[in-house]
């Protein structure tokens, strides 16, 4: 596989003193988070260093001095030894909200009286659900089995070309990518990308989000609420975070997370 800028890489580096040339060099990560490695690494780059992550084969690609790549060995043998898991309970809060409306027929002294009656109902579910992630790796949320809003959103991202004008998609569910990384100050990052799953034509496909990716912070242990999860779209977020419940009527999701590391 070609990886871009490497090559241009090597140039320069035949032109560089031997002391400041740079070396490019790979690094296999075993069952090493790539984007925890890449985090590691990258603040122990010269100003002229790269880091390249190559999630296809499961590794790192620096472009460096040979002094930065001594570290950089260091580094990598140290997420290692210090990667953990991160357990990650999510509980959903549902709330549905029904209309009824009609015309009664009521008997009252021999008569019988048509009364129009409107009455509104809520109902509220919790669910819980437990994930367990190492640092650094994904885990999937579903947010929804079927979408209410699929046509706004097959709107939304035809615009922004993310499917093709002409075709239609079915049975399209919805949920989030969930990454969580310790940080060396113990607090842990959460990273949050929308998604869709769907039917197109006979195919099962599956869409991120990745320009509505959202970052959280949270020390371990605490609980953060997700409403505000993507915050770059508001009517994106306003449709996302609903769901037909059993009996078709639409409800709310309010999802709140804690993270802790083991």
């Amino acid at each position: 596989m070609i990886i871009p800028g490497l090559i241009l890489a090597s140039i320069v580096a035949a032109a560089q003193p031997a002391e400041r040339r740079l070396e490019v060099q790979t690094y296999d990560l075993g069952l090493t988070s790539v984007s925890a490695a890449a985090e590691a690494v990258r603040p122990l780059l010269s100003r002229d260093g790269r880091v390249v992550e190559d999630e296809k084969n499961h590794r790192i690609i620096v472009v460096d001095v040979a002094e930065v790549h001594r570290a950089v060995r260091a580094a990598v043998r140290q997420v290692e030894v210090t990667s953990r898991n991160i357990r990650l309970a999510v509980t959903f809060h549902w709330q549905a909200t029904s209309d009824r409306s009609g015309i009664r027929l009521r008997p009252r002294a021999g008569t019988v009286v048509l009364d129009g009656g409107a009455n509104q109902s809520q109902s509220t579910t919790t669910a819980r659900q437990e994930l367990l992630v190492l640092s650094g790796s994904r885990a999937s949320l579903r947010i929804a089995d079927e979408v209410p809003y699929a046509e706004w959103f097959w709107t939304w991202g035809l615009g922004r070309g993310l499917w093709v004008e002409g075709v239609r998609w079915r049975d399209v569910a919805s949920g989030m990518e969930v990454e969580p990384l310790a940080l060396p100050d113990g607090r842990i990052r959460v990273r949050l990308t929308p998604y869709f799953e769907y039917l197109l034509g006979d195919r099962r496909e599956t869409t991120r989000m990745h320009t509505l990716t959202t970052e959280v912070i949270a020390n371990p242990g605490e609980e953060i609420a997700l409403g505000g999860v993507p915050r770059e779209d508001r009517e994106f977020r306003e449709r996302f975070l609903i769901g037909f419940d059993r009996a078709r009527g639409m409800s709310q999701a309010s999802i709140r997370l804690r993270a802790t590391v083991e």
